[in-house]
C-alpha cells in the first residue's frame, strides 16, 4: 500500500472511490438510470452516502451532475 501511495499519490481506497465516481458520472451523463440505481450498482446502499461521496470528490452533486449533461 506504501507503494501504491507513492506512486499514485492516493490511497488504494481513495483510488477506488475515484473510479466508482467516474463511472457514476459516466451512467448520470449516458442513461436515464435512477440515481439511487446507479449508487445500488456500485455498492452504495446508503443513497446520502453516495450524495456526499460523489459531491466530495466530484464536486457537484449526482443530480446537478445529471442537470448539466446536456450543457456545452
Amino acid at each position: 500500500t506504501r507503494i501504491f501511495k507513492k506512486e499514485t499519490g492516493l490511497t488504494i481506497k481513495e483510488y477506488i472511490t475515484r473510479q466508482k465516481m467516474r463511472e457514476a458520472q459516466s451512467l448520470l451523463r449516458t442513461t436515464a438510470l435512477p440515481v439511487s440505481f446507479i449508487a445500488a450498482k456500485l455498492g452504495y446502499c446508503n443513497f446520502s452516502h453516495f450524495s456526499y461521496t460523489y459531491k466530495k470528490v466530484m464536486g457537484l452533486t449526482p443530480q446537478e451532475e445529471r442537470g448539466s449533461a446536456g450543457a456545452p
